[in-house]
């Protein structure tokens, strides 16, 4: 019982979990594929957790993917922190978090831009706080 859909840039198929509520993600991940370069870099809502597998990019940083050497740990969580602009004190749920990284992405300033490209961030994704839908823009 999957769903089929076309992609609407490249018009390539993907298929729908009926299980899964992420169709924007998917949309939006594979308009990323077809903008970008494979090398480029994103940055990305923290609940795009799929991003990364349908986009075949990668991706500034990504939450849940721990690193399970000691000594990258202090670099993953400094990078959570400051592309999301959050606190390690953040106190609340898992939805909580998701809500703060999609409103910070969406209300960066151009100097944070500016920052972010010499990080090496080449694109990010936000969702818009009018329509609820998610753009995708090129740092330049």
């Amino acid at each position: 019982l999957l769903k089929l859909y076309k992609n609407s840039i490249t018009a390539v198929s993907f298929y729908q979990f009926p299980w899964s509520s992420h169709q924007a993600e998917l949309i939006v991940s594979l308009d990323a594929k077809a903008q970008s370069l494979p090398d480029d870099i994103f940055l990305v809502p923290a609940d795009f957790t799929s991003f990364k597998y349908y986009s075949e990019r990668s991706t500034y940083v990504d939450w849940k993917a721990i690193p399970h050497n000691g000594q990258c740990l202090h670099e993953w969580k400094d990078r959570i922190l400051k592309a999301y602009d959050i606190s390690d004190q953040m106190d609340g749920s898992l939805d909580k978090f998701y809500m703060a990284s999609n409103l910070h992405l969406s209300n960066l300033t151009g100097i944070q831009k500016t920052t972010l490209k010499a990080q090496g961030v080449d694109f990010i994704i936000s969702r818009s706080k009018l329509t609820g839908k998610y753009s995708i823009e090129k740092l330049q």
